[in-house]
C-alpha cells in the first residue's frame, strides 16, 4: 500500500509540475481574438531624468537605437509613433462648450487594436477621423463633466459629436471637422490616420525634422528576461504591468522545478520500494518456484505470471494520479474565466508525454525486477 501511495503521489506531483509549466506557456502564447499574454504591443520611450531637462534631444531615439530594438529576438515588429509637429486643439461648441489642446499621433494600421471601418483620409476631405484612448471617456465623465456640471456621455454619444479640429500656427491655421471613429485600449494619445499625419506635418511644419520619441513594438513575450534586462540596461520604459508577468513567470518556473524535483525523488523511492517488494515476494516463493520448474513450467511462463500480478498494481496508481491531474486541469479551465484568463480544458501534450515516460519507467523497472528474480 505504501508503494502504491508513493507512486500515486509522485505521479500527481510530477504531472502537476509539468502541467503548471504548460499552462503558463499557454497563457503567454495562446492567441484568442488576436491577443494573448505573450504577444503584446508596448509603447517604448526613454526614461526622463534630470539630464533631459536641459537637453530635449536625449528623449529621442537614434536610428542605431531603433535598429538595436528591432533586432531583439522577442520583437516581432516595430513601428515609429509619428507625432504632430504643429499645434492642434479641438473645440465643441454649444451646450457642452468643450475645448482642449490635443496631441495628435499616428501609427501604422496594423498596430491599432480596434481599427474602425471608416479609418481613412484623403487630401481633399475636410473630415478627419480620430481614435481616442478609452481612458478619455473616464477622464471626461468622472472629471471634466462632474466638475463643470456637464452631461456624462457614452461611447456612442461621443461618436455622434462633431468637433472643430484646428491645426497649424496662426499663419497656416486651418479648421477641419473631427469625428470620433473609435476608442483604443492600447494607445494613450489621439490618433489620426497616417495619411493625414504625413500631409499635416508637411503642410503645417515643413521645416521641423522628424524626431521619434516613442516607438511601438510587438513582442512575443513581454516577460522574457532578456528583453526586460535590455529595457532596464538602456533605461527604456513601457507599461510596467507587464513586469508583473515577468515576476509571475519566474515564480511559476521555480515552483514547477521544485515540485518536479520532489516528484522525481518520490517516484524514485516508490519504485525502489516496489522493486524490493517484488524481489522479496519472489524470494519467499523460491521453493514453490523450483517445484514448478521441475514440473515443466518454463521460466518465461513464471515471469509473465508475476508481471501480470505486479504491473497492474503500479499502473493503477499511475492511472489514478493521471486522472487526478486531468481533473485539476478541468477545474482550472472552469475557474480561469473569473480571472479573465483562458486555460485549455484538457492536459497538454507535455503532460501526456511525461505520463507515458513515467509509465515506461514503471514497466521497465518491474520487468527488470521480475526477470532478475526469476532467472531463465
Amino acid at each position: 500500500m505504501v508503494a502504491w501511495l508513493s507512486i500515486f503521489m509522485g505521479t500527481v506531483l510530477l504531472l502537476s509540475a509539468v502541467s503548471l509549466w504548460w499552462n503558463f506557456q499557454y497563457l503567454l502564447h495562446h492567441k484568442k481574438h488576436g491577443d494573448s499574454l505573450g504577444n503584446a504591443y508596448l509603447m517604448l520611450q526613454k526614461r526622463i531624468t534630470s539630464a533631459h531637462m536641459g537637453d530635449a534631444s536625449l528623449s529621442y531615439f537614434s536610428n542605431a537605437e531603433l535598429e538595436e530594438i528591432e533586432k531583439l529576438t522577442t520583437v516581432v515588429s516595430m513601428a515609429k509613433v509619428v507625432q504632430g509637429r504643429f499645434p492642434a486643439w479641438i473645440r465643441l461648441q454649444g451646450k457642452l462648450d468643450f475645448s482642449s489642446d490635443v496631441f495628435l499621433t499616428s501609427v501604422p494600421d496594423a498596430f491599432i487594436d480596434k481599427k474602425p471601418d471608416s479609418w481613412f483620409w484623403m487630401q481633399q476631405s475636410r473630415e478627419v477621423p480620430l481614435i481616442l484612448p478609452s481612458e478619455f471617456i473616464h477622464l471626461y465623465n468622472y472629471g471634466f463633466a462632474l466638475s463643470r456640471g456637464l452631461p456624462q456621455l457614452s461611447e456612442n454619444s461621443i461618436k455622434a459629436l462633431h468637433f472643430d479640429l484646428i491645426v497649424g500656427t496662426p499663419e497656416t491655421q486651418e479648421t477641419y471637422t473631427a469625428v470620433v471613429a473609435g476608442f483604443s485600449d492600447r494607445i494613450t494619445a489621439a490618433l489620426v490616420p497616417q495619411s493625414f499625419m504625413d500631409f499635416a506635418n508637411e503642410r503645417y511644419a515643413p521645416f521641423s525634422p522628424e524626431q521619434i520619441s516613442r516607438v511601438m513594438v510587438e513582442v512575443k513575450d513581454p516577460s522574457d528576461a532578456a528583453f526586460v534586462d535590455f529595457m532596464k540596461a538602456h533605461d527604456y520604459t513601457f507599461n510596467e504591468e507587464y513586469l508583473q508577468w515577468n515576476k509571475l513567470r519566474r515564480v511559476a518556473e521555480i515552483v514547477s522545478a521544485a515540485t518536479g524535483v520532489l516528484a522525481f525523488l518520490l517516484l524514485g523511492v516508490s519504485v525502489l520500494v516496489l522493486v524490493l517488494f517484488i524481489e522479496l515476494t519472489i524470494s519467499r516463493s523460491r521453493n514453490a518456484l523450483e517445484m514448478l520448474l521441475w514440473n515443466g513450467y518454463t521460466p518465461s511462463f513464471l515471469q509473465r505470471f508475476f508481471l501480470r500480478q505486479f504491473l497492474p498494481f503500479a499502473l493503477s496508481a499511475h492511472l489514478a494520479g493521471t486522472v487526478i491531474v486531468m481533473l485539476l486541469q478541468y477545474l482550472a479551465h472552469q475557474n480561469a474565466p473569473s480571472l479573465s484568463l483562458e486555460l485549455p480544458e484538457f492536459i497538454g501534450w507535455p503532460v501526456i508525454i511525461a505520463s507515458i515516460l513515467c509509465l515506461a519507467y514503471f514497466s521497465f523497472s518491474i520487468y527488470r525486477a521480475v526477470i532478475r528474480s526469476v532467472k531463465v
